[in-house]
């Protein structure tokens, strides 16, 4: 399986139901999957995550153990993860971004604010239905507007 980025190691996996000690692993991104390896070399557990099956992923403030990374699956699974270098956390954080919606990183789907919807219809539609849109939380665009369009 191809690898995006190179892999980042030392990274925590937190299990936020248990008290239970983080595990130290190694974190990769590839084309279909985000697979944390745990450094144990008598388990040597895998936990294996479709980016279609990702739901939302935050970043959330650097502390003194590293940077933090949330990621909630369309399944209820939750992956808390513990980046050392906050520039890895970046990187994988706006990777995760770009293949869990492949659609919208290569500039499909709507771009909605003042004037986008002029062109992104056929030309006998005109745009004005209403439609209350929320962007995630992670890229800070709320939008809540009205559309409607209509064909002839």
């Amino acid at each position: 399986m191809e690898m995006l980025r190179a892999p980042v190691e030392n990274v925590r996996l937190m299990d936020r139901t248990s008290s239970k000690k983080p595990v130290l692993g190694t974190l990769y991104l590839t084309a279909t999957h985000v697979i944390f390896v745990e450094n144990e070399p008598e388990t040597r557990k895998e936990t294996w995550i479709l980016h279609s099956e990702i739901s939302s992923i935050e970043k959330q403030a650097t502390t003194a153990g590293g940077c933090p990374l949330l990621i909630r699956c369309k399944n209820f699974q939750v992956l808390h993860l513990v980046v050392p270098q906050e520039r890895d956390c970046q990187d994988v954080y706006i990777s995760l971004l770009r293949l869990a919606r492949p659609g919208r990183a290569r500039g499909q789907g709507w771009e909605l604010g003042a004037g986008a919807l002029a062109g992104a219809h056929p030309p006998d539609c005109v745009a004005s239905v209403p439609m209350s849109l929320s962007f995630p939380k992670n890229n800070l665009r709320y939008l809540s507007t009205a559309v409607t369009i209509f064909c002839t």
